[in-house]
């Protein structure tokens, strides 16, 4: 994997359980959706229910961290965006032909990515390491999940080698894709980190740094990994930069000293034989061929002839600012802070661009809905949905805020938007195709705007220390009426009647009569055990998302009585999984965070779950309209889940190319023999996806399916 700067979604609608019946897996379409499938990741076939929801963008959105070429295919580090996945076959047109999400609520995400044997390896620093089965491009799997630290990996046969910071170096075993373990490795010395590793042969090479003295130390040092349950720790050389193993040379990027050549061919002795003595910024290094690539930073990219180690030559230079860089070939791929470039370094004193790739950059964070129109608060982006058909939505045009949407509200043709930066934005929305910005906010003193909602002329702007409430008759001229003090940020507000209910973090849950917006009165304040960060409300009910005991990386649900606002009771609370936001329809309460649950809430005090799906990225908003879900699912972008009622079933099929299986279905166990096939089939390309257009949903239907070999 190089070396980086440190800094096809897949629905899964779990409707009840699976058992494995002597080689068969069975999954129940019961009365009740109930819990999780379970999922084998062998030769044999396995079974799980999925929902397909539509989406926009096609594919998910991230910064490029880092990029690794096998064969044709492209494995682009995503950060928040997971993994993206590329055919670069015809080097002059890269196409997009897969993604997987990539958890990790403590790290960017994807922040690095190695390729091997059909699986990529993905580091998520503290977050460990995910396996991902990549042989079939377009429909990538993460099958495993390492636990332990890994700021770097290097696969050889059957063992990654991690570099764990300053927990050493860990040998993990990974001969099971699907269950990572460690079986040795090498424990730094108190004081040393490493973060990058290479190996070759019996030897893994690792950088690190000794922060035990008065100045950081920097070097790179060689370690015995022949029995990875006692590695012996050889020779090192101080140095320090970016660096790539090439045969028993490892070249090292110094910044301002150059590139530096260091011969490891006795790993005890290490020695520097080779230098190129031209100053620039640090930057990845990757040698292919008999030549040295160097990203330069924002001094571009150099070429060095380096067939003689010793004497490292220049023979060419691309210009641009690269933060990490794959050579596949005469290929070399370069990523930029805007996406990734393919250079053709076949002459490598003339190298050309052959294709750039940009990866669109946004971060879903709130939707809103009119009609058939989907408005999403997408980072620096207003963009503007047209949903009427569910499963291929277009984009109809935007509006560049230029500052970081957090929040949205629409109201005949114009959208309020809450920009993080710079308060309230009023697009005009009239003709989606010419957007534009009408006003800002009147009181905006670059105070951290959290949310917006709109009720009749009067516009609710949720901000650092409470909301204040703007007249909006003209909305081209806002004019403040009034607003209140909550003492701590305002993180989101939601009203219901005449009354404001304020998400608002360490103060709790404030409520607020709005009758008179000229003059807001405080009536009642609840408080959990952690702060709320969200609320939504339905009848006399607040749903209120909250830090546990006040983590914020931990988020739960309280269920509260509002009917007397000045004597706020619990009903119940909810902490089986990750929230992150809430909303209500009738009867039905969504839970949004890593997966979304759906529970029947006619006793409030007693939730029942009946649906729980996976959407690979967490849900940063969420909005139902005409029996619609829309949800802003951050990197994702937007999914529109089509109705509650009608949603099709749909059964998956997982199991290795070429294995031949029948499908079969039952809607009473009881009988002697319950079950009939609904095909057979042996298919070249998994997973293979069934409908069901018997089964909607919303008939609760008894209905069983179960997949078996002929």
């Amino acid at each position: 994997m190089s070396d980086r700067t440190r800094s096809g979604f897949l629905g899964q609608l779990q409707l009840t359980r699976a058992f494995q019946l002597r080689g068969t897996f069975l999954a129940t379409l019961a009365v009740c959706f109930a819990a999780g499938l379970g999922v084998t990741h062998a030769a044999q076939p396995s079974l799980r229910p999925l929902v397909e929801p539509g989406k926009w963008p096609a594919w998910p959105r991230g910064q490029p961290a880092d990029i690794a070429v096998a064969g044709n295919h492209a494995c682009v580090a995503l950060g928040y965006g997971g993994l993206g996945i590329f055919d670069v076959s015809n080097p002059a047109n890269p196409v997009q032909v897969g993604s997987v999400a990539i958890r990790g609520n403590r790290s960017g995400g994807a922040i690095g990515v190695t390729v091997s044997g059909g699986y990529a390896f993905v580091v998520k620093g503290e977050n460990g390491m995910d396996v991902v089965d990549v042989r079939n491009p377009a429909r990538p799997r993460v099958v495993g999940t390492y636990r332990g630290y890994c700021a770097d990996v290097a696969v050889s046969g059957n063992y990654a080698y991690v570099a764990a910071w300053n927990q050493g170096l860990s040998i993990v075993d990974v001969s099971n894709a699907a269950d990572p373990r460690r079986i040795g490795g090498y424990s730094s010395p108190i004081g040393e980190r490493f973060d990058w590793v290479a190996v070759s042969g019996r030897h893994a090479y690792v950088r690190s740094e000794d922060w035990t003295g008065t100045d950081f130390d920097y070097f790179v040092l060689a370690i015995d990994v022949t029995n990875p349950a006692d590695c012996e720790r050889l020779g090192s050389y101080t140095t320090h930069g970016s660096m790539t193993l090439a045969g028993h040379h490892i070249y090292v990027n110094e910044g301002t000293n150059g590139l530096k050549v260091i011969d490891f061919s006795d790993p005890s002795h290490p020695v520097a034989v080779g230098h190129y003595n031209h100053s620039g910024d640090y930057g990845p290094v990757a040698v292919s061929g008999g030549y040295a690539y160097l990203a330069r930073g924002t001094n571009g990219l150099e070429i060095l002839d380096v067939r003689d180690p010793s004497h490292p030559t220049r023979v060419g230079e691309y210009p641009g600012s690269f933060v990490s860089l794959s050579v596949s070939g005469s290929h070399v791929y370069v990523l930029n802070g805007e996406g990734w470039e393919i250079i053709d370094a076949t002459n490598p004193t003339l190298p050309v661009r052959t294709a750039s790739h940009p990866v669109a950059e946004g971060y879903a964070s709130a939707v809103a809905v009119s009609g058939d129109i989907a408005y999403v608060a997408d980072f620096g982006w207003l963009q503007i949905i047209d949903a009427r058909d569910p499963h291929h939505l277009v984009r109809l045009g935007g509006y560049e805020i230029g500052g970081a949407a957090q929040g949205v509200a629409v109201s005949g043709t114009y959208a309020y938007v809450a920009d993080y930066w710079h308060g309230l934005q009023v697009i005009d929305v009239s003709n989606p195709t010419d957007c534009r910005r009408v006003a800002g906010d009147p009181l905006n003193s670059f105070a951290s705007t959290h949310d917006v909602a709109v009720s009749g002329n009067h516009v609710y702007v949720a901000k650092e220390r409470g909301f204040s409430v703007l007249d909006v008759s003209d909305p081209t001229a806002p004019v403040p009426i009034g607003g209140h003090d909550t003492g701590a940020p305002a993180y989101a507000i939601a009203l219901s009647g005449d009354r404001a209910y304020v998400a608002a973090g360490t103060n709790g849950l404030i409520i607020v009569d709005v009758r008179n917006p000229t003059n807001c009165v405080r009536i009642g304040r609840y408080m959990p055990p952690g702060s709320p960060v969200d609320v939504f409300v339905s009848g006399h009910h607040a749903y209120v998302i909250h830090g546990s005991q006040g983590d914020l990386d931990d988020l739960e649900l309280g269920i509260v009585d509002v009917t007397d606002p000045g004597n706020c009771v619990l009903v119940t609370e909810y902490d089986e999984t990750e929230v992150y936001r809430t909303a209500v329809s009738g009867n039905l309460l969504f839970l949004y965070g890593r997966f979304l649950d759906i529970f029947d809430v006619s006793d409030p005090t007693s939730l029942t779950r009946i649906a729980k799906k996976d959407f690979g990225w967490p849900a940063s908003g969420v909005t139902i309209s005409n029996g619609r879900i829309y949800v802003a699912a951050g990197p994702a972008g937007l999914m529109v889940i089509p109705t509650i009622s009608d949603v099709q079933f749909t059964v998956r099929v997982e199991a290795d190319p070429g294995t031949p299986f029948t499908l079969e279905a039952a809607t009473n166990l009881s009988v002697p023999n319950p079950w009939s096939p609904l095909l057979t089939t042996n298919v070249s390309v998994m997973p293979f996806d069934y409908v069901d257009y018997d089964v909607k949903l919303s008939e609760k239907p008894n209905k069983f399916y179960r997949v078996r070999q002929p």
